[in-house]
């Protein structure tokens, strides 16, 4: 994609709405502190793809009566990672949206994080991510 093609943050999305993010339950992507109990999320949790980081919106979801629990993801597999938009923004990313075709129950509420300008833009990739490791908060639903 070029960068004239490039949508890097639609303004419509509020900076209060909540972002969901599938989180594999490995090490590699989750971390329990050792002094405190919490999980923490790693850096692995926030990869970025070609077009953006892939999450679903909390009010395209509950515009339809859902909520991150009816997302399509093996509890037992996956925890969620939550953030605000406004920590995504803060960094210097954006979130458009962008519906997932291939999901017919959720898929409506799919949205990308972006960096201001195509991949690979590793420099700003890193500013958002490291908001989001300090930001998301981690979801267990099989603890809800």
């Amino acid at each position: 994609m070029s960068i004239d093609q490039w949508v890097a943050d639609d303004p419509s999305v509020p900076p209060d709405d909540i972002l969901y993010r599938r989180v594999p339950r490995k090490p590699d992507f989750i971390m329990v502190d050792l002094l405190t109990g919490e999980r923490r999320l790693q850096e692995s949790a926030f990869r970025y793809k070609d077009d953006g980081m892939s999450v679903y919106r909390r009010a395209r979801l509950s515009s339809r009566d859902q909520s991150c629990s009816d997302l399509p993801w093996d509890r037992r597999s996956y925890l969620i990672a939550a953030f605000p938009v406004s920590s995504v923004r803060e960094a210097g990313g954006g979130v458009v949206d962008k519906e997932d075709p291939g999901d017919a129950t959720t898929g409506h509420a799919h949205a990308l994080v972006r960096t201001p300008s195509p991949p690979p833009d590793k420099a700003a990739w890193r500013q958002v991510r490291r908001s989001l490791m300090q930001q998301a908060v981690p979801i267990d639903l099989l603890a809800a």
